[in-house]
């Protein structure tokens, strides 16, 4: 081959730039290879015969920065400017530089200066402007900039997100310390801006909404969500769903619930296999008070997410709620299989066996649980309510010993959340005729820590019943029949007995035959209501006071 015609000669800039291309190759083949010390040597060669290739020269500063060649880095940099001195992207690289690894935050400033006056819309340049302010403990500065930046000509949607994004990170830097409320303020103001000119745009209007639900805001957010969804633009069904799930948990927030649930059964009409939608749904039914409903939705998160053990000690302990001990068990029993030594599990089983009447295996099941709870390092779980439970499976096993003692133990691990247990041993006493002046002490106890608890006054009655102070056992037992719904048999027993003794077998034959219609299979109560009937006849008075209180 000859030489080239003379136009088709390259000159020095073309020699140059075709000789920056071939060692831009030879990078980039490098890196393939994963040789990085060629390829940063073969960049760094593109770069002075181009100094003016911004993007490189940003890439290999951050790596002679990262590298501690601080000094080289900074030289290409400044080389980039000087070649291409309408990019603002050297001038941030040197900013960060400058602020952390040379400490000259006037530096730092200054070229963020330079970025701004380059690109004053940029996110990027606003972003990196705060970030160093922030860690410079300079915040009233970092607000200055947000505010100047809220306040360019021609800012678009994007940026004026970016903008409101920053806001609200410098109004709540810590999510576990309280926001300020000024901070609060000029964030929710800057993303009403933002919302205004982003109309119409499904996914600023998400981030925004985001933001106000970061910053506890569920009404704007709700807002927002609506205003995404609505819009009326093109938008994948797993966004709008995500959309639509977050507008939920927003109605929530407000305490509109039935929004919040009609929301999440159109999410689930349209996609039913969303684990974390049939979780939200349930916890909203359980807190509504209907269990069966909840239980549904729990059954579903069980099926489609089975690696989630808090979802079957939820569905477990709903079963337990809703009458069905033996199917607690059981899905415990499964649990258990798939998720063997979590003690957590073991002793929820303890409580089902107990409420099944399945008493041996309830006091192995609690003590699993514990040698459980050491082995995994979790003796934390052994706590008041543990062996609380642990205590009622051994008074209803019959063992009342070692209930005394476990719920003894239960009081002295948290005296102050020790109503419960202290009831439920004073109660255990009173009812076996045993330790009448402690059981009265203990009860007395409970009713300083929670003195409208009708269950509570009912054991006091009790109590006071077995030692013989009749009036005073009546007069707290029609108070505790006053304190809560629904009529609860025992109770209604416990007062007609008082009535007997006070010489009103009126009145007591009333309460009887009232608890003998509410408790129909306990044949000892039918006697009453029978014994009772027979000695009044058809005159028997209506019970004066037919609002007890459940039992503990």
């Amino acid at each position: 081959f000859g030489p080239p015609a003379p136009d088709l000669e390259l000159g020095p800039e073309g020699v140059a730039k075709a000789e920056a291309l071939a060692r831009f190759a030879e990078g980039i083949l490098f890196e393939e290879a994963a040789e990085p010390a060629k390829a940063l040597a073969a960049y760094l060669a593109v770069l002075d015969r181009d100094p003016g290739n911004t993007d490189l020269a940003v890439r290999v500063a951050y790596e002679l920065s990262q590298s501690n060649d601080v000094t080289r880095a900074i030289r290409i940099l400044k080389d980039a400017i000087a070649a291409g001195p309408r990019s603002p992207l050297p001038h941030l690289q040197l900013a960060w530089i400058y602020a952390r690894q040379v400490g000259r935050l006037d530096q730092a400033l200054r070229h963020i200066s330079l970025a701004a006056e380059i690109a004053p819309t940029d996110g990027d340049v606003i972003e990196t402007q705060v970030q160093i302010l922030v860690e410079a403990g300079q915040p009233s500065r970092a607000q200055a900039a947000l505010d100047r930046a809220l306040r360019a000509k021609d800012a678009t949607a994007e940026f004026l997100v970016r903008i409101a994004e920053l806001q609200a990170r410098l109004a709540r830097p810590d999510p576990e310390r309280p926001p300020n409320p000024e901070a609060i303020r000029r964030a929710a103001s800057a993303i009403e801006r933002a919302a205004a000119k982003s109309a119409g745009n499904i996914e600023l209007l998400h981030r925004l909404g985001d933001l106000h639900t970061a910053l506890e805001r569920p009404a704007d957010a709700s807002l927002l969500y609506r205003k995404a969804i609505e819009s009326g633009a093109a938008l994948p069904e797993e966004a709008r769903l995500l959309i639509q799930e977050k507008l939920a948990r927003s109605l929530l927030g407000e305490g509109k619930t039935e929004e919040a649930a009609a929301a999440l059964r159109e999410i689930i009409r349209v996609d039913p296999t969303r684990s974390e939608v049939h979780e939200l749904l349930g916890a909203i039914l359980e807190e509504q008070g209907d269990l069966r409903a909840a239980l549904l939705q729990f059954e579903q998160v069980v099926l489609l997410n089975p690696g989630l053990p808090a979802a079957h000690l939820r569905l477990a302990d709903l079963l337990l709620r809703t009458g069905e001990p033996g199917k607690s068990a059981q899905a415990l029993t499964e649990a258990r299989a798939r998720f063997p030594g979590l003690p957590q599990l073991t002793s929820a089983l303890g409580v089902a066996y107990s409420q099944s009447k399945r008493h041996d295996e309830a006091i192995a099941a609690f003590e699993q649980a514990i040698h459980e709870a050491h082995v995994a390092g979790r003796t934390d779980l052994l706590d008041a309510g543990f062996y609380f439970q642990y205590g009622a499976a051994c008074e209803q096993a019959g063992q009342h010993e070692r209930a005394a003692e476990l719920l003894t133990q239960s009081i002295e691990l948290d005296p102050k959340q020790a109503a419960p247990a202290l009831n439920y041993l004073g109660y255990m006493w009173a009812d076996r005729g045993e330790r009448l002046d402690e059981a009265e002490t203990l009860i007395r106890k409970a009713l300083v820590l929670d003195p409208d608890n009708g269950a509570y006054r009912d054991s006091l009655g009790w109590v006071l019943f077995r030692k013989a102070r009749y009036p005073e056992a009546l007069r707290e037992l029609l108070r505790a029949a006053e304190l809560v719904q629904p009529p609860d048999p025992v109770v209604l027993d416990h007062i007609g007995d008082a009535y007997e003794k006070n010489g009103n077998p009126g009145q007591a034959a009333a309460y009887w035959k009232k608890a003998s219609e509410l408790d129909p299979s306990n044949t000892a109560l039918a006697e009453k209501a029978r014994r009772g009937h027979t000695v009044l006849g058809d005159a028997t008075p209506a019970p004066k006071s037919p609002e007890p209180t459940p039992r503990p």
